[in-house]
């Protein structure tokens, strides 16, 4: 058959306003059958190639057009909302979990797939759009901030009692916080809209209050003080030497010593010269002198600067507690 056949042939496959019409390409097809069987060969394996081609390509927009219908699905699909775990118990409804979601609790259904006693109080879940679910824990977890209150006591029943500007507030408090062996004073993290203690904050030591080394100053540098340098040095070398007078006759230990006078008139430098004094009779061989600028602790606020002031004498006595032969 001669080649100027082929594009005839080619013709049977041409789509669009100029192809010929399905009755005309079957009459030219069965012409081509009767005068070529090689040429109908080769046509009918052009067919069987352009449908695998097109199926194949029915296939990719197939499965192109299901990932973009999850796509479109999860993208249109309503959030899930936050919510803390407070409770879990049985109602006659079944098993439902209490939780607070935007400050205000709720009695929620438990997605059958969760085991109840895997949640603990205060853990973020997910809840339905239409809040009336759990659909699973929150892998982001609870928020990280919120208001800080300086814890006062334990209730009976495992509340806790919590302070914060001269108010007093009952909470509650996870497991977490319950299990950490809080004292008296220490800061913790709560929530207000759940009411709920979340963590215990770890106490600024203060460590920037302390000179790094034992003052330089002695009381060779200080003139004019010597009485007041010989009662100072009297105070400690009577009970640190005379243990036995001092027990024998009831004299109690000074807790304090209060320099009063004019500004420039030594009181910091005889405070610093008694602290170095302290390092060379003390068996460490050092000593850790606080440092508080004026002003440092006041605030505005109502008795804020007296429990700032206990702060710093609460530092001090951790800071003898740690370090026993270290005075301070």
């Amino acid at each position: 058959m001669p080649d100027n056949t082929i594009p005839s042939a080619e013709e049977l496959f041409r789509v669009g306003r100029n192809a010929a019409s399905l009755e005309q390409k079957a009459e030219r097809l069965a012409s081509i059958r009767q005068q070529s069987p090689e040429l109908a060969r080769q046509i009918d394996m052009m067919i069987l190639d352009r449908c695998a081609t097109l199926l194949a390509g029915l296939e990719e927009v197939r499965a192109n057009q299901q990932e973009l219908k999850a796509i479109l699905k999860e993208l249109a699909a309503p959030p899930w909302h936050p919510a803390m775990f407070l409770a879990a118990g049985m109602t006659a409804e079944g098993r439902r979990a209490l939780v607070v979601h935007g400050g205000s609790r709720r009695v929620v259904a438990i997605n059958p797939d969760m085991d109840p006693e895997a949640l603990s109080k205060g853990q973020e879940v997910l809840l339905t759009n239409e809040l009336n679910a759990i659909m699973a824990l929150s892998p982001f977890g609870p928020l990280a901030y919120g208001e800080t209150s300086t814890f006062d006591r334990w209730c009976p029943d495992g509340r806790m009692v919590v302070t914060s500007r001269d108010e007093e507030f009952i909470i509650d408090a996870v497991d977490a916080v319950a299990d950490c062996g809080l004292k008296k004073n220490d800061r913790i993290r709560w929530d207000r809209r759940a009411w709920m203690a979340m963590e215990r904050i770890q106490r600024a030591r203060g460590e920037d209050m302390f000179l790094e080394e034992t003052p330089s100053e002695t009381f060779d540098n200080i003139g004019g003080l010597d009485e007041q340098i010989a009662e100072l040095k009297r105070i400690v070398e009577l009970h640190r030497n005379h243990e036995d007078v001092t027990g024998k006759y009831g004299l109690l230990r000074r807790r304090g010593v209060l320099l009063v006078g004019p500004p420039g008139t030594g009181k910091t430098m005889l405070a610093r010269a008694f602290a170095n004094w302290l390092g060379q009779i003390s068996p460490s061989g050092r000593s850790r002198f606080i440092n508080v600028k004026p002003g440092q602790l006041h605030t505005k606020w109502y008795a804020e600067s007296e429990a700032n002031y206990r702060k710093v004498f609460a530092l001090a006595r951790e800071a003898g507690e740690a370090e026993p032969q270290v005075p301070v």
